[in-house]
C-alpha cells in the first residue's frame, strides 16, 4: 500500500513538474500556444496531459476567432471612415456652393 502511495505521488510531484515546465515556456515564449504536452500512458495523469491540450487547442481556436473578427471589425471600421470622409467632402463642396451663391 505505501508503494502504490508514494508511487502515485511521484507520478503526480511528475506531471505537475512538467505542466509548471510547459507554463513556464508558454509564459517565456509569449503565449505561444502550440505547444502541447508530450502524452505517454493512459493512466490519470496522462488523461489530465490530454485534457489539458485539449484546452489549449480550443484556446487557440478562440483566438483565431477574434483575431478574424477583430480583422473584420477593422475593414468595418475603415469602410465607415471612408464613408465619412466622402459625406464630408459633400458637404465642404455644398457649403462652398451655397457660400458663392
Amino acid at each position: 500500500m505505501t508503494r502504490v502511495v508514494v508511487a502515485l505521488g511521484v507520478l503526480g510531484f511528475s506531471f505537475w513538474r512538467a505542466a509548471d515546465a510547459y507554463a513556464s515556456v508558454i509564459a517565456r515564449g509569449g503565449g505561444d500556444l502550440t505547444r502541447q504536452i508530450d502524452i505517454a500512458g493512459r493512466d490519470e495523469i496522462a488523461e489530465t496531459a490530454r485534457h489539458f491540450n485539449t484546452f489549449l487547442a480550443s484556446l487557440r481556436t478562440m483566438f483565431a476567432e477574434i483575431r478574424d473578427e477583430a480583422g473584420r471589425l477593422t475593414a468595418g471600421v475603415h469602410t465607415v471612415n471612408g464613408t465619412l470622409d466622402r459625406m464630408s467632402n459633400d458637404f465642404q463642396a455644398l457649403a462652398d456652393q451655397s457660400s458663392s451663391n
